[in-house]
């Protein structure tokens, strides 16, 4: 939500934030630019981080909001993140995992599950985890589908699982699409015109 590389007005979004927070058939995710103002560990750090945006989640978002946000969910088949999960980062998709890792950010201490890859400043040989996974350089197709963003591009991208078949889609096209799904299937709209 607090990623600056949209123009948008954050003080606006914010406000949707916590509206959002309110649905109980809403599922917010946490995503690296959203961890980076959420706690205050310096690993959290990424690029875009403004001190204006800081003072506008301080004052916006309680913590009431911060706890309904969660690292995954599943939506039926789908394993949904922000950046999605590798074969060597799975384990992390474990309830008890998930919550230890929220709950040592919000006393200022790091999880490796937020870690990011070699690819993005990451430690060496590092696969970013569910925040910070590089669809194009780290992701590998389990069998597991999976639904991502994190990784821009001009379309929709999709990836196979050869033994088991299962595909996982990374939505971040800049906004360009939307994704509905019943948990099996699921249907691709494109927003704006080619």
């Amino acid at each position: 939500f607090t990623d600056s590389f949209y123009p948008y007005d954050v003080e606006e979004l914010l406000d949707r934030v916590v509206g959002y927070s309110k649905k109980e058939r809403m599922t917010l995710l946490h995503s690296n630019h959203d961890a980076h103002y959420f706690f205050t560990h310096p690993w959290f750090r990424c690029s875009g981080y403004s001190d204006n945006t800081q003072r506008l989640v301080d004052e916006k978002i309680s913590d009431t909001v911060i706890r309904k946000f969660k690292l995954y969910t599943h939506v039926g088949d789908f394993l949904v993140s922000h950046a999605g999960f590798h074969p060597t980062t799975i384990k992390y998709a474990d309830p008890v995992i998930a919550e230890e890792a929220i709950a040592e950010a919000k006393v200022g201490r790091f999880h490796p599950v937020w870690m990011p890859g070699q690819c993005v400043g990451g430690p060496p040989g590092r696969i970013g985890g569910p925040t910070w996974l590089r669809w194009n350089v780290e992701f590998e197709a389990m069998a597991q589908s999976q639904i991502v963003g994190h990784t821009q591009d001009k379309g929709v991208r999709t990836e196979a699982h050869e033994a088991s078949g299962h595909v996982s889609y990374c939505l971040d096209s800049k906004l360009r699409h939307i994704m509905w799904t019943d948990g099996h299937n699921v249907e691709i709209v494109r927003l704006d015109k080619e």
